[in-house]
């Protein structure tokens, strides 16, 4: 009697099954990937023709931002120099850096006792002159009346008519020293010339100062200043330097991008920097020291964006990507691309203001960077791969 073998059969049974399976799960598979791929490839069109491409748009613009940077400098500073030799017996508590003085406060006082004495000095030597005038001439006019009547001699009356022109010299000298006196004891008073921020300042109670030594320095509060460098491309946009004069200037810190004032280009100085061949600029920031989060700083670096107005015909902005291979568009009309060179009137690291001819608002602009781009060749722009410049 021969017996069967359940696990033999069992297996020869379920293979076909297997098989089965297998073949279903690849068609599903090859079927999910035929679906995925584009239109093109599945109507045997050569996708390699028409890439897929993100694109932007242009912007009209009746402006121009020129972007430079520069360091904020005072536009008036004076040193705070004695101009005698004394000790100091005051000194003022605002007279401390980062305080603020207005004009006409006082900063140091020196030790007076001696220019009150030269003072007095003066005023005694002018009023014994003024004694030794007033006798000569009532002895002048004595010698005139006995000259006309013939007692005197002619020697004796130009006698005193000497006499007199020496005493009113010595009055002369006299004011003069009075003079002197009175401007030494103003000097033992250091005041603020004018409304000021104390940024420097070394003095000491008791101090021996020397005439002619700087003891602080004072920046006036009114205005500062940033100079600021055009280039040759800046100036083809101006037209002329000149033309900059009274234009508002944003002033902004550089690391942040955040506003700190609002200038304007008061002056243009009338020579060619040598070193950076540039024009430039005097940007004149009123206030500039105001407390808050916008305040400049002496010799901090600034970011200054001067905003030109354009003439016609507008002007167009773009993202900064969209230039290619230096001046170059790539308009895309109909899925085509066309070649435009353009002439770039301002650039930043994210857009590029630009005129250039058959361009117009609204034209549509490659942005991705593509191998080998010509004229006429096709491109497929995707829905969701359209950008918009973000300028000034």
């Amino acid at each position: 009697m021969t017996r069967s073998n359940p696990s033999k059969a069992d297996h020869g049974r379920k293979w076909p099954w297997l098989v089965l399976v297998a073949t279903l799960l690849l068609l599903a598979g090859g079927g999910y990937w035929w679906l995925s791929q584009p239109a093109e490839r599945r109507s045997g069109g050569d996708a390699t023709q028409s890439p897929l491409v993100r694109a932007t748009t242009l912007e009209a613009t009746d402006h121009v931002i020129l972007h430079q940077t520069g360091f904020v400098r005072a536009s008036d500073a004076v040193e705070v120099v004695p101009q005698i030799t004394e000790r100091i017996v005051e000194i003022a508590p605002s007279f401390d850096v980062g305080q603020r003085v207005v004009q006409g406060t006082l900063l140091i006082r020196l030790d007076a006792r001696v220019a009150e004495a030269n003072l007095r000095t003066a005023e005694a030597r002018l009023a014994q002159a003024e004694a030794a005038l007033e006798e000569t001439r009532i002895s002048l006019e004595r010698q005139q009346k006995l000259h006309v009547e013939q007692v005197i001699s002619e020697a004796a009356l130009d006698d005193a008519q000497v006499a007199q022109s020496r005493a009113e010299a010595d009055v002369a000298m006299a004011e003069a020293e009075l003079a002197r006196a009175e401007i030494a004891l103003n000097d033992t008073q250091l005041r603020a010339p004018f409304d000021a921020i104390v940024t420097r300042e070394n003095a000491s109670l008791g101090q021996l100062v020397q005439a002619g030594n700087s003891i602080g320095q004072l920046v006036a509060t009114d205005h500062a200043e940033v100079r600021m460098g055009l280039l040759p491309s800046d100036l083809s946009v101006l037209g002329q330097a000149a033309a900059a004069r009274g234009l508002s200037v944003t002033v902004s810190d550089p690391a942040t991008g955040r506003t700190l004032r609002t200038g304007k280009v008061g002056a243009i100085v009338p020579a060619i920097d040598t070193a950076t061949r540039t024009v430039t600029l005097i940007v004149d920031i009123p206030d500039p020291f105001a407390e808050g989060e916008s305040s400049v700083r002496i010799g901090e670096l600034v970011e200054l964006s001067l905003r030109v107005p354009l003439g016609a015909p507008p002007a167009l902005r773009v993202a900064a990507e969209a230039l290619k291979g230096g001046d170059t568009l790539w308009r895309i009309s109909d899925g085509q691309l066309e070649r435009r060179d353009v002439y770039v009137l301002s650039r930043t690291d994210s857009t590029v203001t630009l005129r250039g001819e058959a361009l117009s608002q609204g034209d549509k602009v490659l942005l991705s960077d593509l191998a080998a781009p010509a004229d006429g060749d096709t491109v497929r722009v995707a829905a969701d791969a359209m950008q918009v410049a973000r300028g000034d």
